[in-house]
C-alpha cells in the first residue's frame, strides 16, 4: 500500500481532519494533501515520525507491511459497539456494511436509505397487524 494512501486511512480511522493532521504533526495542510495523493514521494523520517505520532501510531505501520492490530483499528469505536461487532451474528451486516462503502454510498446516503427501509418494514408489519 502506498504511503499516500496508509496516511489517509490511519487519519480517517482516527476521525481527523487532513488540517487537524497537519496541526498536529507540525505541517502544512498542502504538505499533508499532496502526501496523501502521492505527489510527495520521500519525506524525511523526522516528518513520517511526527505523522506518527500525530496519529498515535507506531512509525512501523507507515513505512513498513506490519499489519494493523485489531485493537488499534477498534479502539475509537464505542465498548458496546465493539461487543455488538464481536458476536458471531453481527458478521451478515458488517458485510452489508463491507459492500455499501465498496459501491461508494457515503455514510449520510446510508442511513437515509437504511431510515427509508426502516420506514417500509415498519408500514408492512403494521399492515400484518
Amino acid at each position: 500500500m502506498l504511503l499516500g494512501t496508509k496516511i489517509r486511512r490511519f487519519r480517517k480511522m482516527r476521525r481527523m481532519s487532513a488540517s487537524k493532521l497537519a496541526e498536529l504533526a507540525g505541517l502544512s495542510p498542502s504538505y499533508i494533501s499532496k502526501l496523501e495523493g502521492g505527489n510527495k514521494k520521500s519525506p524525511s523520517l523526522e516528518t513520517l515520525t511526527r505523522i506518527a505520532q500525530a496519529l498515535n501510531i507506531p512509525l512501523e505501520f507507515l513505512v513498513g507491511d506490519t499489519p494493523l492490530p485489531p485493537e488499534t483499528v477498534f479502539s475509537h469505536l464505542p465498548e458496546d459497539v465493539l461487543e455488538w461487532v464481536a458476536r458471531e451474528e453481527s458478521a451478515p451486516y458488517i458485510s452489508v456494511a463491507m459492500d455499501i462503502h465498496n459501491f461508494g454510498i457515503g455514510a449520510d446516503e446510508a442511513s437515509r436509505i437504511l431510515r427509508e427501509v426502516a420506514k417500509l418494514l415498519a408500514e408492512r408489519a403494521r399492515g400484518k397487524s
